[in-house]
């Protein structure tokens, strides 16, 4: 980064081949960011890098980024898009360049079925050196217990995200290893906020201490997660603001900010309020056990205090197009952040339409003071920044945060060499080596 912060040059890596042979140079990583930045591209991720103005190829090592202003998240987001091989997309596509993609990793795609695998085989031009593991296949399998019990009888090696029972169970049978990370997710319960039922932020509280957080992270996820109080987990270090607004539960405070906002009790125990009974749906991922099993205890909760909550289980592919679309009362969902402090994507009011801003927050105070983490290049003041977002988001309910879950995944004795981190392992997978 030059003084001015408004320019950043990068020197890739010598001697790395694409996955067809060619040389990874410079032109393919300008053309990625060039089509990212594109808006008939469409990107989600788009808002993350319009401060890139131009970029320069000098050479084909060299990839100079010139900012209109100073971005103090730049390096975190230049690390969360993955090259395109410009070449190839030129021969196959970019509409179809995930289903015939190559990259430059120890690992290249040679069968993909959709909903059924995914084959990798090693990259034996890997920079790195070509991994030990010689074929690797991914297999989708939702349910936690599924997951679990393959990994048991050994039809698989490796289970990721794996519930806290089903994991004490595989470490019992003495035949698998574990890994326990605390990840930098935040769960939540997520109101639509363009609806007018969450308007009245005394309604947002309620919601929050109707919520008995302690026995979602006891009961459901025995002790496997963290209490959450907003989107940045302790795990990340000096960036988590300690000091916001704990919501603990107290569902005698939820039916007395109900009651302020007028809410009334019906005859059948419902809150009305002029002439509408406060009750909504949440949509909620099927396969996912953790979360059906939450859902059904804040459904009770929402009864104690008054609110009708039906829960709503979709197919992923329905669930992502409702996203999208923006088409829900509630959603219940998890988010990983990057470790960068930075969440505009996620909480700008632009991020409604154009980013990941699912909870349709709007909030000016909010959507100033990430304009102002973005140009802050000062890692002391970009803290006093992003204290003060946690601390409105907190507050003012942008969400129910839940809990921040660890991660918990297990691998079969028969291999070494697995790695733990807050990242995940899959970039790592090539040091994986068989045991004997």
């Amino acid at each position: 980064m030059d003084p001015s912060g408004l320019s950043w040059t990068f020197k890739l890596r010598p001697n790395v081949k694409w996955h067809d042979g060619q040389e990874f140079t410079s032109e393919d990583v300008k053309y990625t960011y060039e089509t990212l930045l594109d808006p008939a591209t469409k990107s989600v991720r788009r808002a993350n890098y319009q401060v890139i103005e131009s970029i320069e190829t000098p050479d084909p090592l060299t990839v100079i980024f010139h900012l209109s202003e100073p971005h103090g998240p730049f390096l975190d987001k230049m690390s969360q898009i993955a090259i395109m091989a410009k070449h190839h997309v030129e021969v196959v596509g970019l509409d179809n360049y995930n289903n015939q993609a190559i990259g430059t990793g120890p690992f290249k795609m040679v069968e993909w079925v959709p909903d059924d695998h995914v084959k990798l085989e090693a990259n034996t031009e890997y920079w790195g050196g070509t991994p030990a593991i010689k074929t690797l296949v991914f297999k989708p399998i939702p349910e936690a217990s599924v997951r679990a019990m393959a990994l048991e009888k050994g039809e698989v090696h490796y289970a990721y995200n794996l519930t806290a029972e089903d994991y004490q169970k595989a470490l019992d049978s003495g035949k698998i290893s574990g890994f326990s990370v605390q990840s930098l997710a935040f769960a939540y319960f997520g109101h639509n906020n363009r609806n007018s039922l969450f308007a009245d932020k005394q309604v947002r509280q309620a919601l929050a201490y109707a919520v008995d957080k302690e026995s979602i992270v006891r009961d459901v996820h025995k002790d496997a997660a963290s209490v959450g109080a907003g989107p940045i987990a302790p795990s990340n270090g000096n960036w988590a603001n300690p000091n916001i607004v704990q919501y603990s539960y107290n569902p005698e405070k939820a039916k007395q900010l109900l009651a302020e906002a007028g809410w009334v009790a019906g005859s059948d125990g419902i809150l009305v309020k002029d002439g509408k009974p406060f009750s909504f749906s949440v949509i909620i991922g099927t396969g996912d056990e953790i979360m059906r099993n939450q859902a059904v205890l804040i459904q009770k909760w929402f009864k104690d205090v008054g609110i009708d909550l039906k829960l709503e289980f979709l197919d992923w592919s329905v669930m992502n197009d409702r996203l999208d679309n923006r088409e829900y009362e509630a959603m219940m969902l998890s988010m990983t952040p990057s470790p960068d402090p930075d969440q505009y994507n996620f909480w700008h009011s632009t991020a409604i339409d154009s980013g990941f801003n699912d909870w349709c927050y709007s909030n000016e105070q909010v959507d100033e003071l990430l304009e102002q983490g973005r140009r802050e290049t000062d890692p002391a003041k970009r803290k006093a920044i992003y204290d003060q977002v946690q601390a409105i988001l907190a507050e003012d309910v942008a969400a129910v945060f839940l809990y921040h879950p660890k991660v918990l995944s297990g691998l079969s004795n028969d291999f070494t060499g697995m790695t733990e981190g807050p990242a995940g392992q899959y970039p790592l997978l090539y040091k994986v080596t068989p045991a004997n």
